[in-house]
C-alpha cells in the first residue's frame, strides 16, 4: 500500500513540475507595436448599458458607472450561398 501510495506521488509529482525544455521556446516579437495597437483598439463600455461606448476612460451618463475597457471588435460578416439558403430556408428582407 505504501509503495503505491508513493509511487502515485512521484507520477503525480513528475506531471506538475514543468519540463526544463518547454521553456527553452522564446517568442519574438516587438511589445511597442502590440502596445500601440492595442491603445488603438480599447474602447471604454458601461458594464450596465452596453449601447454607451466611448474612446476615453469616464463614467456612463446614465448609471455613473465606471467604463470598463475592452478590445474593439472587428467587423466580421457571414456569407451564404444561395443553395445553402434554400437548403436551411433562410429568408431575408429590407429593413426600413
Amino acid at each position: 500500500m505504501t509503495i503505491l501510495r508513493l509511487l502515485t506521488a512521484v507520477l503525480c509529482f513528475a506531471l506538475v513540475v514543468p519540463q526544463g525544455h518547454a521553456q527553452e521556446f522564446e517568442l519574438k516579437h516587438n511589445h511597442s507595436e502590440q502596445t500601440e495597437q492595442s491603445k488603438q483598439a480599447t474602447e471604454y463600455v458601461c458594464p450596465m448599458h452596453s449601447h454607451i461606448v466611448s474612446d476615453e476612460p469616464g463614467t456612463c451618463p446614465i448609471c455613473g458607472m465606471d467604463l470598463e475597457p475592452r478590445q474593439r471588435q472587428e467587423e466580421k460578416s457571414v456569407q451564404v450561398s444561395g443553395s445553402m439558403q434554400q437548403n436551411l430556408a433562410i429568408r431575408t428582407t429590407t429593413v426600413q
